[in-house]
């Protein structure tokens, strides 16, 4: 089974590169046409060219997950300090109504600012779940 895929991958190597065949480029002259034609020289630099290309999506693979993987700590490190907000200014709204001294306007700003915190931080911690 493997002589077979290493007999494939010669004979595939032969269709791909005339080069490989012994031949010129445009697929003129040489006289070997078979896979005896490949020498260990033209496999190491097909097999490095291969690996070079493999390691490079290895590697932008690697990146995209990074990435993600930061946009996803980045939404969590925002949804908490919103949700710390909210507390914050759900605690002065308490505080406020205790007071007396302020303004119901103010009171009911805070409140509003401390609503619309915990619902951007829902939004954030629903985006990424998705």
């Amino acid at each position: 089974m493997a002589a077979a895929a290493g007999a494939s991958t010669a004979a595939q190597l032969l269709e791909s590169s005339p080069r490989m065949a012994g031949k010129n480029s445009d697929g003129s002259g040489g006289s070997k046409t078979d896979i005896e034609a490949i020498t260990s020289e033209q496999v190491q630099k097909e097999l490095s060219a291969l690996d070079d290309r493999i390691r490079q999506r290895t590697e932008f693979i690697k990146a995209k997950e990074e990435s993600s993987k930061l946009r996803h700590e980045a939404k969590s490190r925002v949804a908490a300090e919103l949700m710390e907000d909210a507390d914050m200014a759900m605690a002065i709204v308490e505080i406020l109504e205790v007071d007396g001294t302020v303004d119901p306007s103010v009171i009911e700003y805070t409140r509003t600012m401390a609503e619309e915190s915990q619902t951007m931080a829902a939004q954030v911690r629903i985006e990424q779940l998705e």
